[in-house]
């Protein structure tokens, strides 16, 4: 037979025997084969093109004819050149298949399949054929059935469920409108998955539209109905060298006779690539906690590998200018800091620098200074080892409206407190915390001691005056989660503070370290 009828007819007959071995793999999704390789008995190394035409995928199949195939590993390269290798180390059947290999991220739009195998040889058995073959889910946006697999966003806090998906953009619309635009900002657009959120009764949604910066488009047939606080399943989005950005999302409404309005959230995961690796000016790091006036309001343990984390800050804390923000205990490499300011803005600062322990970011400045800060969301990258987790502490600048004595905002917010600073209050220590203070933050009556998050017994307090007196203030408590100290008069008679010095202990317990907080009534 000529060689290519030869490879027409495996591949023809590879396909038919994939298609009849995973009739619920048909049946749930949608398989294109990607290629058809012949293995013999000597190891060998194949390579199958793929390129951003088939699309993104959501898993790969390996079916194996005729001979038994020995797979070591399978490499694939996504379409922007990052790669991830499979060990496999597994003997596959004539007639069987691997488990699907889920894809994940950048890896949906894959340039190249590399794999490493070889035949078992045995006596006229002949050569092995191996079919790599994708998946990608489409039935699943419009089966009616898929109402149990959608996330439900119920309001709880989620600041430790790695949810890899962040807001970019909300839009209000007539319910009778035929169309909602979502437009990214500059630093959002690189998204590899894209999701969307009810978050005002229910909403109809039919295509999804999804445009590039060089104008190409991506349509999706959606189609899905839902309620209030309910998400589509993650969308893929094919980013390729060309295809760099998504400038805007259009959502199409299907018909609805109701009146009123309909809210939906445009959330997606962003895509990292080589370039973005390189820190703006100014952003590199400097040794040591900053001073002149910063207060540390949050701190967070962050997990290992490429994750994502949430600090909780809110407006009680007060106004900033600029943020900078340490790392205890390990290095990282923070990849972008999001703020979400209190009218809901977002600043995405992307600061692509590696933070050994004990170094911190330069100060990074706020959009249009004077700003409560809601959260401050962190992308970074951290290895496991001997040390253990890293700990990233945020500081604030504050704005000097906010330090004003004469500050209606600060008494509106928080009964005319100012929060002086934070630390973290570890379990199994006694810790003698100090919190530096400083004359730009003026003159204090009163001090008071709150404690979140777990709880700690207060053993004492010391205040330094900037003439270099010194007070001892008497207390002696257990606070809970959310507990504060009632006011403790001090004898400033005009002194500023220079530090304060709080002695406690974190009660035992297995959820881990709680935070004091100091705060100053002018």
């Amino acid at each position: 037979m000529h060689p290519g009828l030869k490879s027409a007819a495996a591949a023809i007959l590879a396909a038919l025997v994939f298609t009849s071995a995973n009739p619920a793999s048909a049946r749930d999704a949608d398989w294109v084969v990607l290629g058809v390789t012949t293995a013999d008995s000597r190891p060998d190394r194949d390579r199958i093109e793929v390129g951003p035409g088939h699309g993104a995928f959501d898993s790969l199949q390996i079916d194996v004819r005729d001979d038994d195939v020995f797979i070591k590993d399978i490499r694939v390269t996504s379409y922007d050149g990052a790669e991830e290798t499979f060990e496999i180390e597994q003997l596959v059947k004539a007639g069987r298949a691997l488990e699907p290999i889920p894809l994940s991220g950048r890896f949906k739009t894959l340039k190249s399949i590399q794999l490493t195998y070889k035949a078992s040889g045995r006596i006229g058995s002949g050569r092995g054929i191996v079919t790599v073959s994708a998946a990608k889910t489409v039935a699943s946006y419009s089966r009616a059935d898929d109402r149990d697999e959608r996330y439900r966003d119920d309001g709880r806090d989620r600041r430790n469920d790695r949810d890899p998906f962040v807001s970019i953009d909300t839009q209000t619309a007539d319910r009778r409108a035929e169309r909602i635009v979502f437009r990214t900002e500059r630093g959002e657009g690189r998204l590899s998955e894209i999701r969307f959120t009810s978050r005002r009764d229910s909403a109809r949604i039919g295509l999804v539209t999804v445009i590039f910066g060089n104008g190409d488009r991506q349509t999706f047939d959606v189609y899905q109905r839902l309620e209030q606080g309910e998400s589509t399943r993650p969308i893929p989005v094919e980013l390729t060298p060309d295809r760099r950005r998504v400038e805007e999302v259009i959502v199409g409404l299907r018909p609805s006779l109701r009146r009123g309005t309909v809210e939906l959230e445009l959330s997606g995961v962003r895509q990292w690539n080589r370039d973005d690796r390189r820190p703006p000016p100014g952003y590199e790091p400097q040794s040591g906690a900053p001073r002149g006036g910063w207060v540390l309001f949050g701190a967070q343990t962050v997990g290992f590998g490429i994750d994502r984390d949430v600090i909780r800050v809110g407006r009680e804390a007060g106004q900033f200018e600029k943020i900078a923000l340490r790392v205890l205990k390990n290095d990282i490499y923070l990849r972008e800091v999001t703020v979400v300011f209190g009218n809901g803005e977002r600043q995405v600062v992307p600061v692509n620098v590696e933070l050994k322990e004990g170094f911190r970011t330069a100060p990074l400045p706020l959009d249009r200074g004077d700003r409560f800060i809601e959260t401050i969301e962190l992308v970074y990258q951290s290895k496991p080892d001997r040390r253990g987790q890293a700990v990233v502490e945020v500081y604030g600048d504050y704005s000097e409206r906010w330090l004003r004595d004469s500050s209606d905002e600060r008494r509106e917010r928080s009964g005319g407190w100012l929060l002086l600073g934070s630390q973290r209050a570890e379990v199994f220590n006694t810790d003698r915390d100090v919190f530096e203070v400083g004359e730009r933050f003026g003159r204090f009556k009163a001090l008071r001691i709150a404690v979140r998050d777990r709880a700690v017994r207060i053993r004492g307090m010391r205040v330094y005056y900037g003439n270099g007196e010194v007070e001892d203030v008497a207390i002696s408590a257990e606070l809970r989660n959310g507990q504060t100290t009632q006011a403790l008069e001090i004898q400033g008679r005009g002194r500023f503070i220079q530090r304060i010095e709080v002695a406690y202990r974190t009660k035992l317990n297995f959820k881990g370290e709680g935070t004091v907080e100091v705060w100053g009534l002018k």
